[in-house]
């Protein structure tokens, strides 16, 4: 039990860990936290080329040693990064930019030298640098992120520039090709090997999270765009984008659909009394109460101030009549406290249905469905009145 409530601990702490909603500053320190992994699993590397240089025979050992200081730099600057984070917290949001730009330089320009010193051609600092950029896209500011890339475009393309008129050596960090006896060295595929999956996992993987955090991000904007924040049940907007999906179908099918609309009654009274917060509990509780009285396929919506909407699909007349009936009891029945007294709740109900005549819209049907809310207010409320629809002799009369 206990083992199992720590993986559910951790889940839902890998779930909420969303660098998408963290802050410029925070984004950063994670890039150089990065960074500097990656800049001290090369370092360590190196290293163990200049203690041991026979494992590597075609490394130039001095610039190696010139390269190793350079890393050691740019490890030293990543650190230094990390250190000042909370400085540039207080300084926000102009140090957060600052930020910005120097982290995306320091990364774009560190992984430019780097290829250009193991040979731009062939060497999997341009992969790190490309995959960095598709990162870069989702976590911070195009225009810092293309500048970055411009950067390391400049040098790269400079050093290739430079090869081929002979100014520079290709790959400065060889003496020679990785070659033993006619064939590539085992140690230089080890590394560069090492060195791609490595990198390019950790860029699809942090890639893959940040698109999977992305969607989840949206889903719940449009959850929220679609949902009554208080009650949690569907907004005006929803309801209609459903109703008028729904209204077509059945138009088409000829199949029946039903509009019901409830409304608390003496709302105001109760917020007089007990106040704001208890009115935002009766109606919660009124939301569920509903919500537990329908089927699946129904929907139901706050349609604005203590007044709420429900549309069935496949739902005659009185069959809307029977579930709005079930509603109005479902409340009365309700438990809502306050100040020690329990609060009688009580809700009218108006009912249409289509097909019916003169209700060929949407509008027409919710309208239909009001005025007989309006017709159980003014018979003595908390009671359901549904709009009879004419005879079949009388439609009969209307139509000649």
């Amino acid at each position: 039990m206990i083992v199992r409530v720590e993986r559910s601990r951790i889940r839902r702490a890998f779930l909420e860990w969303n660098p998408l909603e963290w802050t410029m500053v925070d984004r950063c320190l994670l890039v150089a936290w990065i960074m500097l992994l990656f800049s001290g699993g090369y370092w360590l590397l190196d290293e163990i080329v200049l203690l041991r240089p026979e494992i590597a025979p075609y490394y130039d050992l001095a610039f190696l040693g010139a390269f190793q200081r350079a890393l050691t730099g740019f490890v030293l600057v990543w650190v230094g990064l990390l250190a000042l984070g909370p400085w540039f917290r207080r300084r926000a949001p102009r140090g957060e930019r600052a930020l910005v730009v120097l982290t995306i330089q320091l990364y774009s320009l560190g992984n430019a030298v780097a290829a250009v010193c193991t040979g731009p051609a062939t060497t999997p600092h341009v992969i790190v640098l490309v995959g960095g950029v598709g990162v870069g896209f989702f976590l911070f500011e195009w225009r810092a992120v293309v500048s970055g890339l411009l950067s390391a475009s400049l040098v790269i393309a400079a050093s290739v520039v430079a090869t081929i008129a002979g100014w520079i050596p290709y790959a400065p960090l060889l003496a020679r090709p990785p070659y033993v006896d006619g064939h590539v060295s085992p140690w230089w595929i080890a590394v560069m090997s090492v060195v791609t999956t490595a990198a390019g996992l950790a860029l699809i993987t942090l890639f893959a999270y940040l698109t999977a955090r992305l969607r989840d991000r949206e889903r719940r904007l449009h959850d929220v765009a679609r949902t009554d924040p208080l009650t949690g049940v569907s907004n005006r907007r929803r309801f209609l984008e459903v109703f008028a999906v729904e209204f077509d179908r059945a138009k088409r099918y000829g199949d029946e659909l039903s509009c019901v609309m409830l409304d608390l009654d003496h709302f105001k009274g109760i917020n007089d009394r007990y106040g704001h917060v208890v009115g935002d509990r009766v109606l919660v509780a009124a939301a569920e109460a509903f919500r537990t009285s329908l089927r699946t396929p129904d929907v139901i919506a706050r349609w604005g101030g203590e007044e709420f909407a429900l549309l069935l699909p496949h739902t005659s007349l009185a069959g809307a009549h029977a579930v709005a009936e079930r509603c109005r009891r479902a409340l009365e029945e309700a438990v809502v406290a306050a100040d020690g007294d329990r609060v009688v709740v009580t809700v009218s109900v108006g009912v249409a249905a289509f097909p019916s005549a003169g209700l060929d819209t949407p509008d027409s049907l919710m309208r239909s469905a009001d005025e007989a809310l309006y017709e159980a207010k003014s018979r003595g409320r908390n009671r359901v009145e549904s709009v009879v629809p004419p005879a079949p002799s009388a439609l009969s009369r209307g139509q000649a």
